[in-house]
């Protein structure tokens, strides 16, 4: 009975290695959403961030190239997208389904209202996509139509109205 029990223990304290290792190494918290929210299957359009540490990622426009042709073929897609700025992290997942049903996943870190929550919401059915050109991470970003949206207070821009961080802004509505 105790060696069994000592396997059992030891195969679990492997597996939570395993975990704690690929968490730390590499699996951020938005990729993590943007996998329990996907279906198998699905087109991974990639991880576009302002970032040099992150390795070679691909760049934004060939990320939302990817999920708008999966979209109109009504194939699964997942894109996520990170910026970086002095004191705050910004993600934003979109994750569709084969039928063409999305949502949008966003996670901030830093200096941001409600840091450290996952915050999303269901996407407009039709899904329509919209690229936000003018991100204040200097890379395009896609989002579910309508961007900004409109009971958030972000300006045109996606800034937030009462100045500093799009987190702050998006949050509050999610």
């Amino acid at each position: 009975m105790k060696k069994r029990l000592g396997i059992v223990s030891a195969i679990m304290v492997l597996a939570a290695g395993i975990v704690a290792y690929r968490l730390c190494d590499g699996w951020t918290v938005i990729e993590i959403a943007a996998r329990l929210h996907s279906e198998w299957r699905r087109t991974s359009c990639g991880h576009v961030t302002n970032s040099p540490y992150h390795g070679r990622r691909p760049s934004a426009d060939a990320a939302i190239t990817c999920a708008q042709n999966a979209l109109e073929h009504h194939h699964a897609f997942s894109v996520i997208f990170t910026g970086y700025s002095i004191d705050d992290e910004v993600s934003n997942a979109l994750v569709a389904n084969s039928k063409g049903e999305a949502v949008e996943v966003l996670y901030a870190t830093g200096a941001v209202a409600n840091r450290n929550r996952l915050l999303r919401r269901r996407c407009d059915f039709p899904t329509r996509l919209v690229v936000e050109k003018d991100s204040p991470f200097g890379f395009p970003r896609l989002h579910c139509a309508e961007w900004p949206p409109k009971d958030l207070g972000l300006n045109r821009r996606g800034h937030s109205v009462d100045c500093c961080n799009i987190a702050a802004a998006l949050m509050t509505g999610l």
